[in-house]
């Protein structure tokens, strides 16, 4: 009994092995090297980047002055009366909550902007996309971060890049 369930097992092994033969044609493309090295993308992460940079810039500005009134007011406490101080530090805490809605409000909306340039990216590469597929007879094309190991000769990224480049400008 023993013996059958090891020529059952080693079978059962042996055709687990054999070759997968199919006539699909399956590729992989890098959709962050898309972004990243075509014209249209290095155009969207520059405007993102400059947008992100500003509000960096205005946020800094903004904590830099809520710092400076609340050193003014621990220079103060001891010389000013309790009741100015309250009143002080009531000014602080309202700026300090204001600046954090301020702050959240600019991060949505710079999430809001780069998923609005993102979508309007790839609406116009699937088309280009599409067409790649039909000229070249591609049934299945992955994204290479879900691919654990491909033959490199499948990854088409070049030659979207390059579609994206000479028809979207």
């Amino acid at each position: 009994m023993n013996s059958l369930k090891r020529i059952i097992f080693f079978i059962l092994l042996s055709h687990s092995f054999s070759p997968v033969y199919s006539n699909e044609q399956i590729t992989f493309i890098d959709v962050d090297a898309l972004m990243k090295q075509s014209i249209p993308g290095k155009e969207i992460i520059k405007n993102l980047n400059e947008l992100n940079k500003k509000n960096v810039t205005f946020l800094k500005s903004k904590e830099k002055k809520i710092k400076d009134f609340e050193n003014n007011i621990n220079k103060q406490k001891n010389i000013i009366s309790k009741e100015e101080l309250k009143s002080k530090i009531d000014i602080l805490q309202k700026d300090v909550l204001n600046f954090r809605k301020e702050k959240e409000k600019l991060m949505k909306e710079f999430n809001v902007k780069k998923n609005q340039e993102l979508t309007i990216f790839f609406e116009k590469a699937s088309p280009l996309i599409q067409e790649y597929i039909k000229e070249k007879n591609i049934n299945i094309i992955f994204d290479k971060k879900n691919i654990f190991m491909a033959n490199e000769s499948k990854n088409i990224t070049k030659d979207i890049i390059k579609l994206l480049n000479e028809k979207l400008k």
